[in-house]
């Protein structure tokens, strides 16, 4: 094979820089013996990796370089845009943005190859942290928050499961090619599975936030006091209890029921009157553009009001 490929190059008038080219045989069984490459007598270095277009691909085909290639990668990007947000106190919708356009291609790229390695738990649950812990950045939530209430916060999708879409689709247009199935048709599918994707979001906000009457973007709302509430972990006695922390669970500021988010934000009678603004007879929390602020004040209210209470 190596001969052919000099007299191929020889042919076309190709010159292979040596130092830059690397032999790597795909298996799955262990080699007994490494047989010796040799192009215009210079031996070929064998590799157990090697990166084409971007994708890191192994020689068991396990994708376990690219998927720890992607946690670095993201790991140096949430370290620029921590700094950067330091600096310029940009809301949670930047910081939204900004993990779209620069975290979620790097890792949505090539996937319809090396997605496959999500079949194993370990290299699934790299991916999944990886836009969790961009989520704890732009929501501001505490470590012990749900991912599934983070991901309706900011509007996403599992990153896992746009994955498997993208392999989905990948497989469909393949079908449709051998079927001879014309690319109006593809595209009139793609659009119907992304507007049920759509519509899952909505379905999800709809059920995580049932006593909640929201009318603007979730993502709005979000801040180290309002994620807290939205959650439901944060400085509360069941966070605390939940953490092993000896503490009262009854509620500091009324004592009359357990101290959580839910009780806090409705029936807390000591937040009667900042209530009375956003409650209805329903017992509906009912936010939207105009009173967007007095709900993240109100948050920030009810947070700093259970740690002055506890401090005296």
């Amino acid at each position: 094979m190596a001969d052919e490929l000099a007299l191929w190059s020889a042919w076309q008038n190709v010159h292979f820089n040596h130092s830059k080219t690397k032999v790597m045989f795909v298996h799955k069984k262990r080699l007994i013996t490494t047989p010796i490459l040799k192009i215009d007598d210079h031996v070929l270095e064998f590799s157990d990796n090697l990166k084409y277009l971007g994708v890191i691909i192994d020689k068991k085909l396990t994708w376990k370089n690219h998927v720890d290639s992607l946690v670095g990668k993201s790991l140096s990007i949430k370290h620029q845009i921590t700094i950067l947000m330091n600096r310029s106190r940009s809301n949670a919708k930047l910081k939204n943005c900004l993990y779209k356009a620069l975290v979620e291609p790097k890792i949505l790229y090539a996937s319809e190859i090396w997605g496959s390695a999500l079949s194993k738990k370990t290299y699934k649950d790299k991916v999944a942290q990886i836009q969790r812990n961009f989520l704890k950045m732009i929501t501001s939530a505490r470590q012990t928050a749900s991912s599934k209430k983070l991901l309706t916060i900011t509007g996403q999708m599992n990153i896992t499961d746009k994955i498997n879409f993208r392999m989905e689709c990948y497989q469909k247009k393949k079908e449709m090619i051998q079927n001879n199935v014309s690319i109006n048709e593809m595209n009139i599918w793609k659009k119907q599975q992304k507007l049920h994707h759509k519509n899952y979001i909505k379905e999800e906000q709809k059920n995580t936030f049932p006593s909640y009457c929201i009318k603007t973007e979730l993502i709005e709302l979000a801040d180290r006091y309002s994620t807290q509430i939205l959650t439901g972990h944060g400085v509360f006695a069941t966070t605390a209890i939940m953490m092993n922390k000896p503490i009262d669970i009854m509620c500091c500021l009324c004592k009359q029921e357990i101290e959580n988010a839910e009780h806090l934000m409705f029936r807390c009678t000591s937040l009667n009157t900042q209530r009375s603004i956003f409650i209805d007879q329903n017992q509906v929390i009912h936010v939207k553009v105009s009173n967007l602020m007095k709900f993240k004040n109100f948050c920030k209210t009810i947070i700093q009001k259970i740690l002055s209470t506890r401090r005296s």
